[in-house]
């Protein structure tokens, strides 16, 4: 039972990592994915452009159940900046680089690891990848990207914390509404097998007004409320794993972070090249797991819900 349910979670991680790509220029917040490129044709072929972005969320603390007295709270930050330049009439490349770190205030025995106390505080992820898109006509985009990524605490070997994948999709436009994509994605996990999953993406303009589309490992529904004002509803599985140190608690093992955030945010845009977005929810779902080197499980335990709030700046130019 717990070999199929860890199977279920990391394909529906893959797949919405690779749907949420094709849903959004840039990389979703809380969950980079270098070389995204998105259904959306507007200016894709127009010219070299550049996009920034800095995030940051913060989980309230919550208790991790059957450790006694042990809470946590996860502060996060992170920048992304990708950039895409035509090839051609019909092509379009781009390059992304994200980074990220999570601070973990872990108190109480924990079990996560041998022994009590704090078992780790910082985390890093660094994700690089390039992608392209090709137009075939004014219905179909082939749609395809890697990445490169390294997650784990500061002093974690590097060799051992890198996985990566790619993947291939069509995209298809059955109105200037609504576009529906559809692909394979390969990419390796710390401590786990190699994943080979299908994908789709999800692009809907309810009106003109109001659009459903594919987010990260979720979706957000979104409403303009005015020109600059926006409206947001969301809901996503997020999955992190984090090399550990070797002469860590349990040396040169593997920590994973799984969490469902649903909330709801406000974003405003300055002009058309700045915007500021605001988040909050609930986490209503979340796990910590702990593996040794070589992927046998140490121990798991689910958190009790917790608020969370976040934000973000985006810049293109």
């Amino acid at each position: 039972m717990r070999n199929h349910r860890s199977l279920a979670l990391a394909v529906v991680t893959v797949a919405g990592l690779t749907a949420g790509a094709f849903a959004q220029d840039v990389s979703p917040t809380g969950q980079p994915v270098p070389g995204a490129v998105g259904t959306r044709t507007e200016g894709a072929f127009d010219g070299l452009k550049f996009t920034l972005v800095a995030n940051t969320s913060h989980a309230f603390r919550t208790d991790l159940r059957g450790s006694g007295d042990a809470d946590t709270n996860v502060t996060r930050g992170g920048l992304d900046l990708g950039i895409t330049f035509p090839a051609g009439e019909n092509v379009s490349i781009g390059v992304d680089l994200g980074v990220e770190g999570s601070w973990y205030s872990l108190k109480g025995d924990t079990r996560l690891v041998p022994g009590s106390g704090e078992p780790w505080s910082d985390m890093y992820s660094v994700n690089l990848g390039p992608s392209l898109r090709w137009r075939l006509d004014d219905k179909w985009n082939i749609i395809s990207s890697g990445f490169l990524n390294f997650s784990g605490e500061s002093d974690a070997d590097w060799s051992e914390s890198l996985t990566g994948g790619g993947l291939i999709a069509a995209a298809y436009s059955f109105s200037r509404d609504f576009t529906l994509s559809a692909g394979v994605a390969i990419a390796s996990r710390l401590e786990d097998s190699t994943l080979f999953v299908p994908i789709v993406g999800i692009d809907w303009k309810i009106s003109p007004t109001m659009r459903l589309a594919s987010r990260g490992l979720g979706l957000e529904f979104s409403a303009n409320l005015t020109t600059n004002w926006q409206f947001l509803l969301f809901g996503r599985y997020e999955s992190r794993a984090f090399r550990l140190e070797e002469n860590s608690r349990l040396p040169s093992g593997v920590f994973r972070d799984k969490r469902v955030p649903v909330g709801a945010g406000i974003q405003y845009t300055f002009g058309k090249d700045l915007t500021l977005r605001l988040d909050g929810g609930m986490i209503v779902w979340s796990e910590f797991e702990t593996l040794r080197n070589g992927g046998e499980t140490f121990n798991q335990r689910d958190l009790d819900g917790s608020a969370f709030i976040g934000g973000s700046l985006s810049y293109r130019f």
